[in-house]
């Protein structure tokens, strides 16, 4: 038994060298516990009942002496729902959780404790609400291609999620449009280079924002399983985008996450 655990302690020992050896300082910066904050429910600074921003500020003292190294933030920016998966505007911070300004403030305070700030990036997906998807229903020509639509005979609008056999093609009049998450989440075209773009654009504005980076939503549908013909294609597509999207960001911020 002891020769097993003296086995077991030079293998970890060793994993731990050869981490160490492949590290860079970058990365050794990044490691630590992260603190995932769920901002409507964690503390309200003003009385109104629901969390917000600035409850986060007051409390950094407390997360501080639990010895985190970063604060990941749910959705903050502008969206119809609790949840704030579906976003309305990404340039925008949720009224019910305070302003851009109070934003400012928080990671302000967070780094003056040596606490990292990353967001939520909510980009597979936008609110059917969101400007984007309004405008590109209305068949504007500079929006249209931001998503993906098809007519009512395309036999593609039977396609079904594979995890829970819910379709991903929502009608709306005499068109569908693709919705991997539903109907209330309609899915950015990515072959669209006007949607990388804008994609690139808000990540860069939230960086200069003084954000340190990003936990980054439903990465493995950015290309949906269905738009292209194998899988392998998808996950292609899917770590050109995010490799193309993190060298963008770091042009920004050498050491984002």
């Amino acid at each position: 038994m002891k020769r097993l655990l003296y086995l077991n302690i030079i293998v970890v020992l060793l994993f731990s060298l050869i981490g160490c050896k492949k590290n860079n300082n970058d990365n050794i910066k990044k490691n630590g516990v992260y603190y995932e904050i769920f901002v409507r429910s964690f503390s309200d600074s003003n009385g109104d009942g629901i969390g917000d921003l600035n409850g986060i500020t007051n409390k950094l003292d407390y997360l501080q002496d639990l010895g985190i190294k970063g604060i990941w933030l749910m959705p903050i920016n502008t969206s119809n729902t609790y949840h704030g998966y579906d976003i309305v505007d990404y340039y925008n911070i949720n009224s019910d959780y305070g302003t851009i300004e109070d934003f400012e403030n928080l990671i302000k305070e967070a780094h003056k404790r040596d606490i990292n700030v990353i967001m939520d990036l909510v980009i597979n997906h936008t609110s059917k609400d969101n400007s984007w998807f309004i405008k590109s229903k209305e068949d504007d020509s500079l929006y249209r291609g931001y998503y993906t639509w098809i007519d009512l005979n395309d036999s593609r609008r039977n396609a079904k999620r594979p995890d829970n056999d819910s379709s991903v093609w929502h009608r709306s009049g005499d068109e569908y449009y693709f919705g991997y998450f539903g109907g209330d989440m309609p899915d950015l075209n990515f072959s669209n280079p006007r949607v990388q773009e804008e994609i690139i654009n808000i990540g860069k504005y939230w960086l200069e924002k003084g954000v340190d980076g990003f936990r980054l939503d439903a990465a493995i549908h950015i290309y949906a399983t269905n738009v292209y013909e194998s899988i392998s294609k998808v996950f292609n597509h899917n770590i050109y985008f995010w490799k193309d999207f993190r060298d963008k960001m770091r042009e920004i911020n050498k050491d984002v996450y």
